[in-house]
């Protein structure tokens, strides 16, 4: 940031939103909560405020589990990383207006530590194993109005062919 940040506004933000909404159609909120390792911040204490306050007032959310291990990715992150998961279903799946759980963000992009998981190592198996596990405990939890997906940047060359190939085959049947 360039100058001191100042803290939200929650009133001014929920105004804001109301004002953007289309009339007689939906909004989705996207939010993020990060995975950071084992003693970070669940998605429910990130941002579970926001998800049931966005949800009073109609709106519906987005949110995006993003794989960020402070320590690079190891195994241990990624078990870490699908409870990370597991809890953000059982905890917000049933808040009115929780529509849609993104895993990861840009798990095939590597070169942007703050903004794409794939710069951390493993973020393809947190990614798989992720949506495996949000799709395992919508199904235990009853919460089958949220729906489960990822995203990944656009490209043209042979990481990313090599990405849906990695997918395809360390995913398989339960991935997809």
């Amino acid at each position: 940031p360039s100058g001191p940040v100042a803290p939200e506004n929650p009133a001014l933000r929920m105004a804001a939103l109301k004002q953007l909404r289309p009339s007689g159609r939906p909004f989705v909120v996207h939010l993020y909560a990060s995975y950071t390792g084992a003693n970070g911040w669940s998605a429910a204490h990130q941002v579970g405020q926001e998800v049931r306050e966005d949800g009073d007032a109609g709106f519906q959310t987005e949110l995006v589990a993003s794989y960020r291990p402070s320590d690079g990715g190891s195994s241990a992150d990624v078990r870490g990383f699908t409870q990370f998961v597991r809890q953000a279903v059982r905890s917000l799946g049933h808040v009115p207006g929780f529509a849609s759980l993104q895993v990861t963000n840009e798990a095939n992009q590597g070169g942007s530590p703050n903004t794409s998981d794939g710069y951390d190592a493993r973020a393809k198996d947190a990614l798989i194993d992720g949506v495996v596990a949000a799709k395992d405990e919508i199904g235990k939890d009853r919460a089958g109005q949220v729906t489960v997906g990822f995203n990944w940047a656009y490209a043209t060359d042979a990481r990313e062919r090599s990405f849906w190939r990695y997918l395809g085959h360390h995913g398989g049947r339960r991935f997809v």
